[in-house]
């Protein structure tokens, strides 16, 4: 028999809820669509003990060669997501760009292929004021490369930065 105050207990929800499409990872902390789960298995691979970039092999293994490795990357990608041609020059073998060049060669249908996973509180809404524009698909494109950066940063932080203050990614606030 129940008193007046007792509360009802709430069912716990699951301890690993199954995420809906365009629902935040929340391994990764982002919305992972196939692209970006691609991306960040040709950087960072299924075993955290060998890392495919930054690879032991890659004679420049210090901080000036990682920012121009990211860069060239970010700019193939953000290249591929305008709808702009890519550069014809062959990236050294086992280098981010390298990578990125023969994923995006794998995977030629994107950006336009792939339904992006858009949350639902970015889709189209009549009444918002001011006016969302009508397609955030490109939008959602640049999100993946932003992605596809945060994915670099992490795979530099942890395996070619190894040992330097501050390496960690995102850094904590302090």
């Amino acid at each position: 028999m129940k008193t007046a105050t007792q509360k009802k207990l709430k069912p716990s929800p699951p301890s690993s809820p199954k995420k809906k499409d365009g629902q935040l990872d929340p391994d990764t902390g982002l919305i992972e669509s196939e692209f970006v789960k691609m991306l960040r298995a040709r950087i960072i691979g299924n075993d955290p003990a060998e890392p495919i970039w930054p690879s032991e092999l890659e004679e420049d293994h210090d901080e000036e060669d990682a920012i121009r490795q990211i860069n060239l990357a970010c700019e193939l990608l953000f290249l591929r997501c305008e709808g702009e041609p890519l550069p014809g020059k062959i990236h050294p073998a086992k280098s981010l760009p390298r990578i990125i060049q023969e994923l995006l060669k794998e995977v030629s249908g994107w950006p336009e292929d792939e339904p992006p996973r858009i949350p639902e509180r970015f889709h189209k809404d009549e009444d918002a004021r001011p006016p969302r524009p009508l397609d955030r698909r490109v939008a959602f494109r640049r999100y993946e490369v932003a992605c596809a950066f945060n994915i670099m940063m992490q795979a530099w932080n942890r395996f070619g930065a190894a040992g330097v203050p501050g390496a960690e990614w995102p850094p904590q606030k302090p």
